[in-house]
């Protein structure tokens, strides 16, 4: 693999990576107010709570480590 190979690849990845990222937060919006009606699993909805506690809802901004 040269090295051009190697930074398109990586620029296709970031690509990717954004194009994910806007579509989780689309179904973000979609989820909102629909998890218990959708019986989503405790382990899930574990993960969710365990990333949200880093976000402060009276500022919007997310807790830097």
């Amino acid at each position: 693999m040269t090295l051009n190979e190697v930074i398109e690849a990586v620029n296709d990845a970031k690509r990717t990576l954004r194009l994910v990222d806007h579509q989780v937060s689309a179904m973000a919006t979609i989820c909102a107010g629909r998890l218990r009606e959708a019986c989503v699993p405790g382990e899930t909805l574990a993960k969710l709570k365990h990333e949200l506690r880093d976000y402060n809802i009276h500022t919007g901004l997310w807790r830097e480590d």
